[in-house]
């Protein structure tokens, strides 16, 4: 319904909440912002949105929407965030988004999907930020992020996905951080990360990793947190880490690892924790003749004498080969 004056013309936005109570708001056609949060909304028609062409922001977060038609939005070309967490939508169509090119934020987190597709959003080359976690993905194919260079968050934790191919986020230099804990993959390649500079926060964990290889991760200088807990690794190299002196936060703890070599963490001067196990289950080794113990960075401090003792361990072995 359009309400026309001399100087406005405006919408009427209708529904329905959970109480079955009827649900109307009365918008100025000119809006740029419209957030419908928290309302209880179990149906929305968005459709007088075809006429608001300055929307920028739409949000329906924390409702009881089963399904939503984004028909409305594909003249509001300006539109830069989308947001419709915590609701029951089952499914969701994206191609009303394709020619959305400003769109920098969709958050859908917090849903009931069972699958998506991101074609639509192909076109949304100025994308930064994307949720799609705690849903039921099963599977997800990023290769429309391909050419998303301004890409920085991806959320896709907590979701039922047994495998994913992140090499599409290679293009993607500004990418800061990725979490895909809470998942069942029991491999993933992590290549796409040579070219992601500023590149701070990866979740790996909850999984079924078998086997890791973190050497693209040698490139990001400025990683500070990354966690590899509670999965079934045997074994971590953690040499690529040696030059990621920024690195604050390492969670390796509930995996089936048997030994490790710490010595690599030895020039992350500003590492405060870094959980290996809950016991005394795993032999802390330190395999490098030199070792500072005054300098060790303070998450080490916990594993000060494992550290100690294989570095003496390590020192005589040494010096016997040489003496040989």
């Amino acid at each position: 319904m359009t309400v026309k004056t001399k100087k406005k013309s405006t919408q009427i936005l209708s529904g329905k909440k959970i109480s079955g109570m009827k649900f109307e708001k009365e918008i100025d056609s000119s809006i740029t912002k419209l957030d419908l949060s928290n309302h209880e909304l179990k149906k929305i028609d968005l459709s007088p949105l075809s006429n608001c062409e300055s929307l920028e922001v739409l949000k329906l977060e924390n409702n009881q929407l089963s399904d939503i038609d984004l028909s409305p939005l594909r003249m509001a070309t300006n539109i830069n965030e989308v947001s419709l967490y915590k609701n029951k939508l089952k499914e969701i169509n994206l191609d009303p988004l394709i020619n959305c090119r400003n769109l920098s934020q969709i958050d859908i987190s917090a849903n009931q999907l069972s699958e998506i597709a991101l074609s639509p959003i192909n076109n949304c080359t100025k994308l930064r930020f994307l949720d799609l976690s705690r849903n039921q993905l099963s599977s997800l194919e990023l290769s429309p992020l391909t050419d998303s260079l301004f890409l920085q968050d991806l959320h896709l934790w907590a979701n039922n996905l047994s495998e994913i191919d992140l090499t599409p986020l290679v293009n993607c230099p500004d990418l800061r951080s990725v979490f895909i804990n809470n998942n069942s993959l029991s491999s993933v390649d992590l290549s796409f990360l040579s070219n992601c500079r500023n590149f701070f926060g990866f979740n790996l964990g909850s999984n079924k990793l078998t086997s890791i290889d973190l050497s693209p991760i040698k490139n990001c200088k400025k990683i500070k947190h990354l966690s590899l807990r509670d999965n079934l690794l045997t074994d971590i190299d953690l040499l690529p880490l040696a030059n990621c002196s920024k690195l604050e936060r390492l969670w390796l703890d509930n995996n089936t690892i048997s030994s490790i070599d710490l010595s690599p963490l030895k020039n992350c001067k500003y590492l405060m924790f870094c959980e290996i196990c809950k016991d005394a289950s795993v032999n802390i080794e330190w395999r490098d003749f030199y070792c500072h113990l005054e300098k060790l960075p303070f998450g080490l401090q916990q594993h000060l004498n494992s550290i100690k003792s294989s570095w003496q361990k390590y020192q005589k072995e040494y010096t016997s080969k040489i003496e040989s």
